[in-house]
């Protein structure tokens, strides 16, 4: 069963019982000062870059951290090098295959796990983005296949993940 929820993380999470979820993978705001991405560059005059940024970039509180590990099992953090998380063994990076040199040639991503860390390389130049901070439907894909095991509860929290029930309402129109 697929279930989405259309309400405020806070406010799910709460309701949830302890380690209902057998894996967590969220990819929160990192809240990054307009500083950090030197203006955005060429992609500053793309429809979700314009205007204040730190409208919709706002790091998730202390608390949010607290209930995410309260209703999970495990957690995947994407941005979890811009948080302050207890040390991991197992990070993911995700190599973005960007040619560019004012890019972000990589992501990492923070988990709980207790196993070596993984690389997944995959090029990020590819069509069908509806967010410019969207990760790919391949790297989600791997992700559960080497971090999910069935039956499984997972818990994905962003407002870009909910990218693939978008595009068939999208295509309908």
């Amino acid at each position: 069963m697929n279930l989405a929820y259309c309400m405020d993380c806070m406010t799910a999470m709460k309701q949830m019982p302890d380690k209902y979820f057998d894996l967590a993978v969220v990819d929160p705001p990192y809240g990054l000062s307009k500083s950090s991405s030197n203006g955005r560059g060429k992609l500053k005059n793309r429809t979700f870059n314009r205007g204040n940024i730190s409208r919709w970039d706002t790091p998730p509180s202390a608390e949010y951290f607290v209930e995410l590990f309260r209703v999970s099992k495990n957690q995947i953090i994407w941005g979890g090098n811009y948080f302050s998380l207890p040390p991991c063994r197992c990070f993911l990076v995700w190599d973005k295959l960007q040619p560019w040199e004012n890019f972000s040639r990589c992501e990492y991503a923070w988990t709980s796990f207790n196993k070596p860390s993984k690389l997944f390389a995959f090029d990020n130049r590819t069509g069908g983005k509806i967010h410019p901070t969207q990760k790919p439907v391949e790297l989600y894909k791997w992700i559960y296949q080497h971090y999910a095991t069935p039956p499984r509860k997972n818990l994905r929290h962003s407002p870009r993940q909910r990218v693939e029930p978008y595009r068939r309402i999208r295509r309908r129109a």
